[in-house]
Order: structure tokens, then C-alpha cells, then sequence
């Protein structure tokens, strides 16, 4: 706001100061500031502001990740300052070169130029900035002892100039260093300071910085989603302000992230978007940084030779930066590739020159891991002595340093080791000690997709236990852990919701007795009895530890899983549990009755199944062909299909059919690509199983206890309303067609279902009280609107499955679409569900035996029985069953024997499985 002649150089010096904090604080007033010095220079005509005034600006653009320029800009003003012979301000503007340099990844350049500018700086001030940049390429070289070094004299410096602001910005890149030396404790303390600070100063560009690091920090301590959450609002907060390198440093360590959670695609993704953003940038270290999360993502995706060829690449140029920790990086890539590969010698060969440089520099959550790798090449040579004492010393380490994925890897291979040498007790104390390290990892997940994803890779561990459990004779146990390990995730999300709203009360009632008990200590009379101030400070810790409890409980889920004793308790004389479980290459079933259970391993290998269901997948694409090549081929066909169901009968009931004797209802659980057979069409060569069999299916039994709560019910009464009935306390209590209340039934007649108004009208007179939507009227807005109000949903209309987002999956409606994402956001007391419509039961099925699609939408939402369908349906037959399945429902059968009876009489009509078997139920049969 000068005028023009009231300008002096200092003027401009002062301006240049002010911009160095305005750039933590609002970069746009720094860019003004730097318009202000560089006109005010401009005025003065005098070297030495101009030379200041392109500092300013320089600091400027390289905010804006503009390096290049900025470089030039500062040499021109080094240039300036040597001509004017004032080696102080010349070795001032060498401090930002040493920053520049080390965003361009020229790391000696940046260190032979604090080698010349140090001696020449006479501001303790100017001494510790230029020491925080040293520090800050130190650490990028992966010298993380002279960054140490570097960064605590800077730090002590600032603190003798009073320079509050300055000391934060150091410490903050103290604190990346210690997360990067696992120094977790002071790490968190630094981070937490600096934030402090930095919200109380307004500088909200360095306190994004900080979550930024703080998402390390996050993912360090197995918060992934945490970590994600901190990098996407760092990735849109520095875009909003241009800061276009700190953004792609977000989506840089956003790939990294995803790929310790299995997310392949999403890790690929990301990478390229910020090996690009870095390309453009010049950020040669950070490209080939993003390059290799690349490599290391194509690796996990099974291209092997694609990812070895662009890691080797990545490799050689950071030995041309001269970056030995990131080489050592690229070294344990190649490993684990070669691992994967089976090619043991190069894993252990290239492990070992990576663990030698992890250790030199004191990186020890990285060496740990290395030592894993080097321990399961010991353990495949059949150097168990050697794999278990690395091992052993691997969990010792970790479990110091709070790294639970290497004490968990640890644990899972001590247990291999055990089990080979025959110590089969000591062996399952380590698989179980795995399994619940592991499970503790997953629940700090609050994501549903993150928790899915992380275990995925980590479904050996429990195939392992299972069969040691199995060798053991331990039936018991390898239930309770098939259990554990199948749609975990779905049953949390069901726990949450059978618990969520008792939850939150109890939780607030706690937090208004603690705010009234610390009250009462607060105000309590000086000369109060010392044992009552003791006891209230036991109740108070006793309650805090309560509360964190709840709100972890809350916050993560911890259903419990259903035991084989008590699985018996829910089912009745006549019903049958078939429980499959894929383990090590084959199939092995729990058979569970009401007074015995059984497990046994089929025969057959998985493959030879799943090919016997490609073969039927393909007898069932054929219908698409047309009207008139299927009546041409038709009885082919039949005969077809009774030929590949008859195959996957063999395969999958006749080695258990004694086990079921005279049991006339199954519940089915299926796993893997079981999920895509029709257990209730399989042919034993004279019949079909549904001509004597009620058939339903369900995830597993623990998701069928919770849909068999009655909610509301007497167990509920009985505990007072705190939570509803455990599963093993669970009671049967059928639900017939006559005693239903409410039904929405919608429908969307169009040229390829011309029977929608027809089947909606039938299936409405089935209930004294329904509510039509045909047509115009089924909106997305209308179905939204009327969640939790009905007893029993009925949707005639399109859907379509996503195999490539099964989230995404979809019911079309007359106005639009209702996702299955949207659907698990709905809240329904619905007993049933029927989705008369395509493909509505088809799922993707993921780690762990996680369903996604429609199924898991509505059983999420709180549906307690689904009709889907398995493949695209014809509507002539979807009619005659719907109108058939509703009409014994009313009359008094089960959902399960309903559905029984309308498939035999569409039989009648159409014998193909196509026209009458595509229909399931998914949830209580009853």
C-alpha cells in the first residue's frame, strides 16, 4: 500500500520473509506479496531488490511445483548478489536451492550447494533453515542419522531466535524421519505439536502438510483407512491451492496404501495418476518412486514379467541418484517376485542385498520384513531351524515396535514351521495367535471395502488352521474357524446394525456419568475423605475403560461367530446344513444336524468342480441365443442338463448322502464358485433334489443368526433391552404367509416383461394389505421413501449385475436406479424380499468368501429372506412362479417349501432348469 516513492530495499527483504510464512498459511496472498515485491523492486530500480524480489518469486513457483523455473529464478538472484559482492544474501538464496534441487531428486547438486552456502551465512536464523533443507534430502537418500543430525540443530536454533512457527516445520520433518526409523512415540508426539501449533497460528497449508505425514503415520500403525481419508483431503486441499507436488505426493502414498489392502486396480490407478503429475513436474525420484508402486501392483496382479521389467528399470535409476534405501526397496520387490515365481535362489540372492542396507541404516520395520521373506526361502528349502529362529526373532522385534503385520506374518510362519516337524499343538497356538492378531489388524479397518480387500491375501493362514484342526480331530475348532473366515465382513456390518442404536444410547449415558462424575471431583471440598476421592477415581477409570471399549466395539465391529453347538440349537430334526469350504485345492463339507455332525473332504479337486460349473454356465448362456434355436436344440439341451447337474450331484452330494438321511430340509452353504449352483436342481439320476428337498441358502450360519433374530423378541425382554439375544440363544419362531402384515409390491412392465402387471396384481391379492406401484408410479423416490414400512417387499423389474463394481449392481425403476451401495443404506424390517427381476441374485464373490452385489445390499439393509434369481430369467415363468410361490405362502407352507412347490409346477410346463429353477432363497426359510 506504498506509494510508489516511499519503497526501500529492505522494504522488499521484509516482503520476501513475510511470503515464506504466507505460503504455510494462504499461498494466494504469498503470490500477491510476490507481485507487490517484484513492482516495489521494479520502483526502485536497484539490483539488490530485484534480486530479493525474484527469491520471493521463485518461492513462489516452486509451491506451485514449478522447479525448474524456480532454479532459474534463484540462480539469477545468486548471479545478482555475488555481482553486488554480498556473499550472505547470495548464500540465502543457495538455502532454497538446496530445496529446489532435492524436489528434482539431484540430491549431490543440493548438498555441494549447502556445502558452499553454510560457512557463508551469519543469521542463526538463515543457518537453520538451510540445515532443515539438508535434513530433508538426508532423509530422502534414506540417511536418516544424518537427518537426525541436521534437523535437531535447526531445531535448536529456531528455538534461540524465538521462531516459534519455524521450530514446528522442523519438527514435522522430524517426525517423518522418526516414522520412517519406526520411533512411533515420538513421531505421534512431534506430529501432534506441530498441529497444535500450526491450528492456533491459521497456517492451514502446513497443517494439510502435516496430515499428509500424518497418513504415514497412520498407515504405519494399521489405520487404513485413516491414512486414505487423510490423503484424499490432502489430495483436493492442495490441488484447490495449486500445490500440484504435494497432491501428487497424496495420491502417491494413497497407491502405496492400497496396495497393503489388496486393492489392486485402485493401487494401479493411482500410481499412474501420480507418476504423471511427477513426469510433468520434472520430480524425477518421486516419478520412479511412483513407477515402482506400479511395478510392485503388477506384480500382485500375476504379471510378472511386466512388473520385473519395470522394477529393474526403477532400480537403475535410483542407483543413478545414488538412493541406496530406495535400491534396497526395489531388491525386496524383486523377492517377493521371484518368491511368487518359485525361484528361490534369485529371492533369496536379492533379499539379502536389500536386508543388508535396511540394517546399515537402521530401518528396522523394513529389514523385519525382508527377514520374513528370508525365513519362508528358508522354510521351503526345508531349513526349518534356521526359518524359525528368524522368525522368532522377527516377532520378538515387531511386537516391541507395535508392527502387527511382520509379528503376525511372523506368528503364521512359526506355526508352518511347527506343523512340518509334527509339533501339531504348538502349531495351532501360532495359527491362532495369527488368526487373532490378524482379525484385531482388520477391525482398526472402518471401512467395509478396506476390510474385504486386506483380507484377501490372507485367507492361507485360515485354510492352514482349518486343516491342522482337521488333522487334530478338532471338528469343533475348524467349524468355529471356516466360520471366522467366511463373510466376516457382512456380519459385522449385521452385528453393528442389530447392536448400533442400543450402542449409541449406552455409549452417551456413559459419556453424561463421566462428565458428572469429573464434575463432582472438580468441585469437591479441599478437606474431602481421601478414600472417597480414591473410590470416585476408580469408578471414573473404571468407566473410561468401559467407554473405550463401547466406542471400539462400535466404531469396528466385533460379531461374534456361531459355534457348531450352537448351530445345532437353530435348526430342527429335519434340517440338514451342508457347509462347504475350499481348502488347499479341495472341497470339504460340515454336514450339521440337529443330534450329529460330521466334515468330510470330496474326492474331487476344485478344479475338476469348477469346470463342471463352467460346463453348466454355458448350458444356461445358450437360452440368449434366441426363440428359435432354442426350440431347435431344446431337447438336446435337457438331456445336457441333466447330464452336467447329474455331474455336479456326484461331485457334491452322493460322497455325503448317507449323512443325510431322511433330512427334508438343506440349508446350503456354498463357497467359491459353489455360489453359482443350484444345489435345489442338481439331478441324482432319477429326481431332483428339490422333488424331495427343501433347499435355502445363506453366507454363512453366523449371517443366518442374525436373520433369525425375532426382533424386538423375548430375548430381548429378557436382558432388559441392553442388546438383543446372542446367536446361540436364538429360537426359531416361522413366519407364514397369512401372518404377514404390509406389502409394497412395484413393478415396471416394458416389451421384454409384459407379464409385470399381471404377476404385481396376483401377488398384491395375496395380501390383505398392499400397497401397488405399477409403472409411473415405481420411483426410486417412492421405494426410498417407503424403507422399514413393510413386512414384505416384492420389485418386478430390470436388474443388472456389475461384475467389474458389483456395488454398483442395479434395480432399474420407472425413473432410474437404486445401486446395491444405495440399498445397504436403507433401513428394512422386511421378512422378505423378492427380487422378480434378472440376475438379482448374482454375486461377486471376493476374499473371504464376501459376497457383493443385490444379496449382500439387502441382506445388509436388514432383509431377513431374499428371493433372487441366479441367471437371467424368462418372464412367462417368473410369473407362473411368483404367482405359484405367494399363493402356498398364504396357504401356510414355509418361504422354503413355497418356493419348493411353485419351481415342481413350472416344471410341469417347462422342464429345462432354466425356466423354473433360477429362483433361490437366501436368508430364513421358514
Amino acid at each position: 500500500t506504498l506509494s510508489q516513492n516511499l519503497w526501500q530495499p529492505p522494504d522488499v527483504g521484509a516482503l520476501v520473509e513475510a511470503i515464506r510464512k504466507q505460503l504455510h498459511v494462504d499461498p494466494k496472498i504469498a503470490e500477491r506479496l510476490s507481485d507487490t515485491a517484484r513492482k516495489a523492486a521494479d520502483s526502485l530500480n536497484d539490483t539488490w531488490a530485484t534480486a530479493e524480489a525474484s527469491v520471493g518469486t521463485a518461492l513462489v513457483r516452486r509451491n506451485t511445483g514449478a522447479f525448474g523455473e524456480a532454479l532459474g529464478l534463484l540462480d539469477e538472484a545468486v548471479e545478482k548478489f555475488k555481482r553486488l559482492k554480498d556473499p550472505t544474501q547470495a548464500a540465502k538464496a543457495r538455502t532454497e536451492q538446496v530445496r529446489t534441487l532435492m524436489y528434482l531428486g539431484r540430491y549431490e547438486e543440493a548438498m555441494a550447494t549447502y556445502d558452499e552456502a553454510m560457512p557463508r551465512l551469519t543469521e542463526e536464523s538463515d543457518r537453520a533453515r538451510l540445515n532443515v533443507n539438508a535434513g530433508i534430502v538426508f532423509a530422502k537418500k534414506g540417511q536418516f542419522r544424518e537427518a537426525k543430525t541436521k534437523l535437531l540443530e535447526a531445531i535448536r536454533m529456531f528455538k534461540r531466535c524465538g521462531m516459534d512457527w519455524e521450530v514446528a516445520l522442523a519438527q514435522a520433518n522430524m517426525a517423518a524421519v522418526y516414522l520412517s526409523t519406526d520411533e512411533i512415540g515420538p513421531a505421534q508426539e512431534s506430529f501432534d505439536q506441530c498441529a497444535s501449533l500450526f491450528h492456533e497460528e491459521g497456517m492451514r497449508v502446513a497443517s494439510a502438510k502435516v496430515d499428509l505425514e500424518r497418513s504415514f503415520f497412520s498407515e504405519r500403525t494399521g489405520r487404513y483407512d485413516k491414512a486414505l481419508k487423510f490423503l484424499e483431503e490432502g489430495d483436493a486441499q492442495f490441488t484447490e491451492l495449486g500445490m500440484h507436488a504435494e497432491a501428487a505426493i497424496a495420491q502417491l502414498h494413497a497407491a502405496e496404501v492400497y496396495l497393503k489392502i489388496n486393492l489392486i486396480e485402485e493401487a494401479l490407478t493411482t500410481a499412474c495418476r501420480a507418476s504423471s503429475a511427477f513426469e510433468s513436474l520434472s520430480m524425477r525420484y518421486n516419478h520412479t518412486l511412483s513407477r515402482a508402486v506400479e511395478g510392485k501392483a503388477l506384480g500382485r496382479a500375476g504379471r510378472f514379467t511386466d512388473a520385473r521389467e519395470l522394477l529393474e528399470a526403477c532400480r537403475a535409476t535410483f542407483e543413478g541418484l545414488c538412493v541406496e534405501t530406495q535400491v534396497a526397496e526395489v531388491d525386496w520387490d524383486l523377492s517377493e517376485l521371484a518368491l511368487a515365481s518359485g525361484d528361490l535362489r534369485d529371492a533369496l540372492e536379492t533379499a539379502q542385498r536389500a536386508r543388508s542396507i535396511f540394517s546399515r541404516e537402521g530401518l528396522i520395520a523394513d529389514r523385519l520384513r525382508v527377514d520374513s521373506d528370508i525365513a519362508e526361502i528358508y522354510r521351503r528349502w526345508g531349513w526349518n531351524e534356521q526359518a524359525y529362529r528368524m522368525w522368532e526373532n522377527a516377532l520378538g522385534e515387531a511386537e516391541q515396535r507395535h508392527l502387527e503385520e511382520i509379528a503376525c506374518k511372523a506368528e503364521y510362519g512359526l506355526g508352518k514351521v511347527r506343523e512340518t516337524e509334527g509339533a501339531t499343538e504348538e502349531a495351532s497356538v501360532w495359527y491362532m495367535r495369527a488368526i487373532e492378531r490378524l482379525e484385531r489388524m482388520r477391525a482398526l479397518l472402518g471401512i467395509e471395502a478396506y476390510r474385504i480387500s486386506f483380507s484377501e491375501r490372507r485367507m492361507n493362514l485360515y485354510e492352514d488352521a482349518v486343516a491342522l484342526c482337521l488333522k487334530q480331530g478338532n471338528t469343533e475348532m475348524a467349524f468355529g474357524l471356516v466360520e471366522r473366515s467366511k463373510s466376516r465382513t457382512l456380519v459385522d456390518v449385521l452385528e453393528d446394525r442389530a447392536t448400533g442404536r442400543k450402542a449409541r444410547d449406552r455409549i452417551q449415558k456413559l459419556r453424561e456419568k463421566l462428565v458428572y462424575l469429573h464434575e463432582k471431583a472438580h468441585t469437591a471440598a479441599e478437606d474431602e475423605d481421601a478414600g472417597r476421592t480414591q473410590d470416585r477415581g476408580r469408578r471414573i477409570a473404571e468407566m473410561e475403560r468401559v467407554l473405550l471399549g463401547s466406542e471400539k466395539a462400535r466404531v469396528h465391529g466385533t460379531g461374534e461367530t456361531l459355534s457348531l453347538k450352537a448351530a445345532q440349537q437353530v435348526i430342527d430334526r429335519d434340517t440338514a446344513v451342508l457347509e462347504y469350504y475350499e481348502m488347499q485345492g479341495y472341497l470339504m463339507v460340515f454336514v450339521i444336524r440337529q443330534n450329529h455332525w460330521d466334515v468330510m473332504e470330496l474326492r474331487s479337486p476344485s478344479d475338476r468342480i469348477e469346470r463342471a460349473i463352467l460346463q453348466w454356465e454355458f448350458n444356461i448362456e445358450q437360452f440368449d441365443f434366441g426363440p428359435k434355436i432354442i426350440e431347435k436344440r431344446r431337447n438336446q439341451w435337457n438331456r445336457n442338463a441333466k447330464l452336467q447337474l447329474g455331474e455336479l450331484y456326484n461331485l457334491l452330494i452322493r460322497p455325503i448322502r448317507k449323512k443325510l438321511h431322511r433330512t427334508t430340509k438343506w440349508i446350503i452353504i456354498p463357497h467359491g464358485a459353489l455360489h453359482k449352483v443350484p444345489f435345489h436342481a442338481l439331478w441324482d439320476g432319477t429326481a431332483y433334489v428339490n422333488d424331495r428337498v427343501e433347499v435355502s441358502y445363506v453366507p454363512s450360519l453366523t449371517v443366518l443368526s442374525h436373520c433369525l433374530r425375532d426382533r424386538g423378541g423375548e430375548g430381548e425382554r429378557e436382558r432388559g433391552g441392553d442388546a438383543p439375544s446372542p446367536p446361540h440363544a436364538l429360537t426359531l419362531s416361522p413366519h407364514r404367509g397369512g401372518d404377514e402384515g404390509r406389502a409394497l409390491v412395484m413393478g415396471v412392465p416394458d416389451e421384454r416383461m409384459p407379464r409385470v402387471e399381471e404377476e404385481i396384481l396376483g401377488v398384491a391379492r395375496t395380501f390383505p394389505r398392499a400397497e401397488v406401484l405399477l409403472g409411473e408410479q415405481a420411483t426410486t423416490e417412492a421405494f426410498r421413501q417407503r424403507e422399514g414400512a413393510y413386512d414384505v417387499l416384492h420389485l418386478a423389474c430390470h436388474g443388472v449385475f456389475r461384475q467389474d463394481n458389483p456395488g454398483y449392481s442395479f434395480l432399474r425403476f420407472e425413473n432410474g436406479s437404486v445401486t446395491a451401495d444405495g440399498i445397504r443404506a436403507l433401513d428394512l424390517e422386511a421378512s422378505l424380499v423378492t427380487l422378480s427381476a434378472c440376475e438379482s441374485g448374482t454375486s461377486a464373490v471376493v476374499g473371504g468368501d464376501e459376497l457383493l452385489g443385490m444379496v449382500r445390499g439387502f441382506l445388509s439393509a436388514g432383509a431377513q429372506s431374499l428371493l433372487v434369481s441366479l441367471w437371467r430369467t424368462d418372464d412367462f415363468c417368473t410369473a407362473e412362479l411368483m404367482l405359484a410361490f405367494y399363493e402356498h405362502w398364504r396357504d401356510g407352507c414355509t418361504k422354503a417349501e413355497a418356493l419348493r412347490k411353485a419351481q415342481c409346477k413350472v416344471r410341469e410346463q417347462a422342464p429345462h432348469p432354466y425356466y423354473w429353477a433360477p429362483f433361490v432363497l437366501i436368508g430364513r426359510g421358514d
